[in-house]
């Protein structure tokens, strides 16, 4: 799998859209480690729940997450611009990459966005989009979807590709995180 880019628009700090090159800037061919740097609160964090929550939808935020508590998740994540005059009313990420499958490489992209709605019960609507070399995936049902990602990027292996500093210190310092790495491990 090849990242190639990440679309956030309007998603926690991030305001309006920006995209991130995830393609590797070196000359040699095998160095495909994409590192982020910054100050603290520039949005390092805010990048890699955006790559989760497009990737992984609800499962990004916990495995025994409620839809309602999963809806006020991703409301909470619309950006709240410090001009409070000015209301956006939701958010979208988009993620590119190149998987190869049978030896035949495809371009995929995966587009989560949701919107506000006046409804208290379900604060937003969700929509998920797939497209393979441009096309909508049709070979696959709509609600097997996430099913569809997680077989192409399973999340306990994501758990040991994606990750921050702050993980690592924590898991460095934790005993309980033998048993996360374990389970990535199996996933893997």
């Amino acid at each position: 799998m090849k990242f190639r880019s990440l679309e956030i628009e309007n998603f926690g700090l991030f305001s309006g859209t920006h995209v991130v090159d995830l393609t590797p800037k070196s000359s040699e061919k095998n160095q495909p480690i994409i590192l982020i740097g910054g100050k603290n609160g520039a949005g390092k964090t805010t990048f890699l729940e955006a790559l989760r929550t497009c990737l992984y939808g609800r499962q990004a935020f916990g495995e025994r997450l409620t839809n309602k508590a999963y809806m006020t998740c991703l409301e909470d994540r619309i950006h709240r611009p410090k001009d409070t005059s000015k209301i956006v009313k939701g958010s979208r990420l988009t993620l590119l990459f190149d998987y190869a499958i049978e030896g035949v490489e495809r371009q995929y992209e995966i587009t989560r966005s949701w919107r506000r709605t006046n409804n208290t019960q379900t604060p937003v609507q969700e929509q998920l989009s797939i497209l393979v070399d441009g096309e909508p995936l049709s070979d696959i049902a709509e609600p097997y979807w996430g099913d569809f990602i997680e077989e192409l990027v399973p999340f306990g292996v994501s758990e040991l590709f994606f990750f921050d500093g702050e993980k690592i210190k924590s898991m460095a310092e934790n005993k309980t995180a033998k048993a996360s790495l374990s389970t990535a491990m199996k996933s893997m």
